[in-house]
């Protein structure tokens, strides 16, 4: 089997993505890699979805990763019907700006969410998205569709050897992870690599398990080909459903590095890396760069 004919499932049960940590140092998928490109950028700027189409625009533009026929799976934070300025959910115009990027590129987009159906329609990322061509697609519950969840390995996992992810992920060309930067009870944090638990069958296993480092486990099997994260507003106190206090930031961040985007995402806290023990394992396992500083990172107006 061809690694240029494998689709995401084929390639994550594979175990491909250990020997590409092993021979590379850093796991990405080898399709976007560039010494030319920044690795993070910032788009500053009060409306949203300017601010997202100039974040990607800055990474190389969103054909960088989707190109026409591929189909494109965004992952938003939509877990209530609060509006953005409680800064809860990620922003209905960064999804939308992200889904009319792909579909001008040739993408068939959906858009997954997990919670309540109603609070995509309530938010308007529902109308949002569909406007553009885009649409929603629900995932149900491992407990409702427990055949929808995949059993696939994490390949450098020290607390997880398996994981089961939903389907819809592993039949995606590309997955576009766009979580928002908030307060966490339990991890302290809540961001890019945090977000993917909405993608796993049992992902209460991973309080009681260790937190933090499943967090980190679960992001060695689950790869985003892009994230984009909101953070035109951040909510930090009482996350991550809120009401807790917010702050406008007024940025969206791309970057095709989870680790590299929550570091940046901590300092909008005011935090240390070392603050926040997933992002730090996360490190360790080789998943990104948190040395903020060896980073090229590139900030626009929006």
């Amino acid at each position: 089997m061809e690694l240029k004919n494998l689709n995401r499932r084929q390639f994550i049960q594979t175990g491909l993505m250990t020997l590409g940590a092993v021979t590379s140092g850093l796991v990405r998928p080898p399709s976007i890699l560039s010494l030319s490109r920044p690795d993070l950028t910032v788009a500053h700027g009060s409306d949203p979805y300017k601010a997202t189409v100039k974040a990607i625009n800055l990474l190389g533009g969103i054909e960088r990763f989707v190109t026409p026929g591929k189909n494109v799976l965004l992952f938003p934070n939509i877990i209530s019907p609060s509006p953005p300025e409680f800064a809860i959910n990620t922003n209905p115009d960064v999804v939308k700006a992200v889904a009319e990027l792909c579909v001008k590129a040739g993408g068939n987009v959906q858009v997954y969410h997990h919670h309540d159906p109603g609070y995509a329609k309530v938010l308007g990322i529902q109308d949002g998205v569909a406007s553009v061509g885009a649409r929603m697609v629900h995932m149900p519950s491992s407990e409702e569709a427990a055949d929808r969840y995949i059993e696939v390995p994490v390949p450098m996992g020290r607390i997880l050897n398996r994981i089961k992810v939903a389907d819809l992920v592993l039949k995606a060309d590309v997955f576009i992870n766009m979580p928002i930067a908030k307060h966490h009870a339990g991890s302290e944090l809540t961001m890019t690599m945090k977000n993917l638990m909405g993608v796993v069958s049992d992902a209460r296993s991973y309080h009681y398990l260790g937190l933090h480092d499943c967090i980190a486990d679960g992001a060695t099997a689950i790869r985003s080909d892009l994230v984009v994260m909101d953070a035109t507003r951040i909510l930090l106190s009482n996350g991550p459903s809120g009401p807790g206090e917010t702050k406008v930031v007024n940025e969206v961040i791309a970057s095709t590095d989870p680790v590299a985007v929550d570091a940046y995402g901590a300092s909008l806290f005011k935090k240390d890396v070392r603050d926040v023990p997933f992002i730090t394992q996360a490190y360790k396992q080789r998943l990104g760069e948190m040395r903020l500083n060896l980073l090229t990172v590139e900030r626009t107006d929006a």
